[in-house]
């Protein structure tokens, strides 16, 4: 299990050496921590963490996880904030393929109240965006002032099914742009994304 492979990091003597800003709670204090990077402001959240451990629910925003989370949003000061977590809150089909969305209902929204607890609570403390995965889909969906970005996939020959998609995501204190990089081999812009001021899709680019 995810719990005992970490039983070596935890035992090692040098593990202090990690400079987290604050470590998650008592029962995933590695897998789930936040930091700070000049305007922003990173949350890691494992979504499989509850009290017993690492990898004791099936993905979920738990009540111990969504307590951690309050609290460390609430006492963020930057400017800019983003949320990670491996399952997305409201799964959304590919955003150039189109299709049915993968893993709708057996992602957040399996346990719709603590889902939407966790996204009025991003609402709330003004997070910019909640980076997640899961679907191997792309897509870029907007909820109540707060972005969810898919990341899609970059397993390349591995997953033909969905084009490999890479995310380059440029901070400054005025604005925050996604552009969105996506193919086979020769990956091309496919979309840039004002995801600050203006909640703008922007037309493809390239394809």
């Amino acid at each position: 299990s995810l719990g005992a492979n970490l039983d070596w990091l935890r035992a090692w003597p040098q593990r202090h050496e990690f400079n987290l800003a604050r470590s998650g709670p008592a029962a995933c204090p590695e897998t789930t921590y936040s930091f700070d990077v000049a305007p922003v402001h990173f949350v890691a959240l494992n979504e499989y963490c509850d009290a017993d451990g690492d990898a004791s629910t099936d993905g979920d925003i738990s009540p111990l996880l969504y307590d951690w989370l309050a609290s460390d949003l609430g006492a963020a000061t930057q400017p800019y904030t983003f949320v990670i977590g491996h399952e997305p809150a409201y799964p959304q089909p590919d955003a150039d393929l189109g299709g049915p969305a993968r893993h709708l209902g057996d992602s957040l929204d399996k346990y719709p109240e603590n889902r939407d607890r966790f996204w009025a609570l991003l609402a709330r403390e003004g997070v910019t965006a909640y980076l997640t995965g899961h679907t191997h889909a792309f897509s870029a969906y907007f909820k109540d002032g707060v972005w969810q970005i898919d990341a899609g996939h970059a397993r390349g020959a591995g997953d033909t099914s969905l084009p490999s998609t890479f995310l380059v995501i440029d901070v400054t204190r005025q604005a925050v742009l996604l552009r969105v990089y996506r193919g086979a081999a020769d990956y091309t812009l496919w979309h840039t994304f004002v995801l600050v001021g203006k909640a703008l899709y922007l037309p493809l680019v390239a394809r």
